[in-house]
């Protein structure tokens, strides 16, 4: 994860120094080649294994200048590194909620897994004579730093993962090896997620103040307000455990919903306030589920085979279920669950380039929102499919996250750009302004956002972090931190 630093990770683009020029407008996580000729890179920039919001896919560019070349896109993949001897390129996969570790061909080919179990295995980087596959891994129950033996020239394990370190505080992950292979880095990160709420008045179009509403360790995101303003619902993205939570607009009463190790997220209310629906893969693929609030009545929403559902959502009158699903957008009718043949594919959702995965429905019904997904697999800007009309439109395209607040009436969003401003936009006339506020903690990495009701209050998920790098050498057989404490509060570490 730290080669030369300017294909680091988290660079929105890649670049080369000392003559910088642009060699792909997308991309994310790059690696170098060993003869420093070409980069691989994938279209998501990675926050947390625990959370991932698209599709990515793996890509290669030359230095010469010739354009970005697609090599997998078979599965979700994150994270690549080139092999020394430049024949394979390691990555991790995301299929239904089980992230392993793989490698292909660096031209490109047939994956070989080298994880395949329920433990979370992700940031991959190879030892310098290419016999071993350094990763972090939660399958010891808390993040630390793992490898497993490999053939570099067919991409097979040749053994069971080893644990190298752990204890440190916080998870530990992001591991790179020094050239001689006797030094080892990593970061410990300990971060929290609390939802916070912040004042607003939909006259004026002005914030008040922003307070937390918990102060909890660990991640806990708001995702949507009942209809009646009663309830919040939110999830905790960025936990080995993920389930669905409600709790009192105040902070009061807050429950966990569901508990158990199936990966539980983006709840949504009913319209009568009584019940949410959410994602699972419970059943064994991710499916939309339904819920009461006192835990009761757990409902399987969809069976839609070889595709994975994102987004389960009610329409406010009751009767239809948005179900967006990696190959598709459906639209189905009791009775539950709705299949193939009992739901209608909304077809035409190209806009601004992609097109629009939808994932709210505003109250008043008309309106469809969603991201815009790229043919590359990133995600740029949001967009609103008109129900009545059948029609599409561009809202933005500097939005950072796939999450709209509807204010009262559906005539005005708010949301935030990507460097974090919060922005006020009329999706009739596409008017938009920056709202000014000041947030304690910046929105975590999805910049999910939601309001009330009555538009007096948005809630958000402030994101504090605090991170070390160590460093382990082989010939001391131990562990000294390294460089110092390092802390940052904001959403790129």
């Amino acid at each position: 994860m730290f080669p030369s630093y300017c294909a680091s990770y988290n660079c929105a683009h890649a670049w080369r120094l000392p003559s910088a020029r642009r060699l792909t407008d997308f991309g994310s996580n790059p690696a170098w080649s060993p003869d420093g000729q070409h980069i691989v890179f994938c279209t998501e920039e990675v926050i947390s294994p625990y959370a991932t919001y698209s599709n990515s896919t793996l890509w290669t560019v030359d230095l010469n200048g010739s354009g970005p070349t697609k090599i997998q896109d078979e599965v979700s993949a994150y994270q690549p590194a080139w092999s020394p001897s430049g024949r394979r390129i390691a990555f991790w996969q995301n299929v239904q909620g089980q992230r392993d570790l793989a490698t292909i061909p660096a031209s490109g080919g047939p994956r070989v897994m080298v994880t395949s179990d329920v433990a979370v295995d992700w940031a991959p980087v190879w030892s310098p004579d290419g016999h071993f596959l350094y990763f972090a891994s939660d399958r010891g129950g808390s993040m630390g730093i793992w490898r497993i033996a490999i053939d570099e020239a067919s991409g097979r394990p040749q053994g069971a993962p080893e644990v190298i370190a752990a204890g440190a505080d916080g998870s530990m992950d992001l591991p790179h090896l020094s050239a001689d292979g006797s030094s080892l880095i990593f970061r410990s990160m300990i971060e929290s997620t609390n939802p916070a709420a912040i004042a607003f008045d939909p006259k004026t179009e002005r914030a008040g103040e922003v307070r937390l509403l918990q102060h909890r360790t660990g991640n806990l995101i708001p995702m949507d307000v009942s209809p009646d303003g009663q309830w919040i619902a939110l999830n905790n993205l960025f936990e080995r455990q993920q389930d669905i939570f409600i709790m009192r607009p105040d902070g009061t009463g807050l429950t966990r919903l569901t508990d158990d190790m199936a990966r539980d997220w983006f709840p949504r209310f009913t319209p009568d306030s009584t019940a949410v629906t959410f994602i699972s893969n419970k059943s064994g693929a991710y499916d939309g589920w339904f819920i009461r609030l006192d835990g009761s009545n757990r409902i399987r929403l969809t069976d839609l085979p070889n595709d994975e559902v994102n987004i389960a959502m009610l329409a406010p009158d009751g009767r239809r279920l948005l179900a967006m699903g990696e190959k598709g957008t459906k639209i189905g009718s009791p009775p539950w669950p709705i299949t193939p043949k009992t739901s209608i594919e909304l077809r035409d959702l190209s806009v601004g380039g992609g097109s629009l995965g939808l994932t709210y429905w505003s109250r008043g019904g008309r309106w469809l929102s969603g991201m815009i997904l790229q043919p590359s697999g990133e995600t740029r800007g949001n967009a609103l499919y008109d129900v009545a009309t059948d029609k599409v439109r561009q809202l933005s395209d500097d939005a950072g996250g796939y999450e709209l607040a509807w204010l009262p009436v559906s005539t005005r969003v708010v949301y935030f750009t990507n460097s974090d401003k919060l922005v006020i936009q009329d999706v009739e006339s596409l008017k938009r302004r920056e709202i000014e506020v000041k947030l304690p903690f910046p929105p975590e990495a999805g910049r999910e956002i939601t309001a009330s009701p009555d538009g007096r209050t948005l809630y958000y998920g402030a994101r504090q972090v605090e991170a070390n790098i160590w460093k382990v050498e082989r010939s001391a057989a131990r562990v000294k931190q390294w460089c110092g404490a390092y802390s940052r509060r904001r959403r790129r570490m």
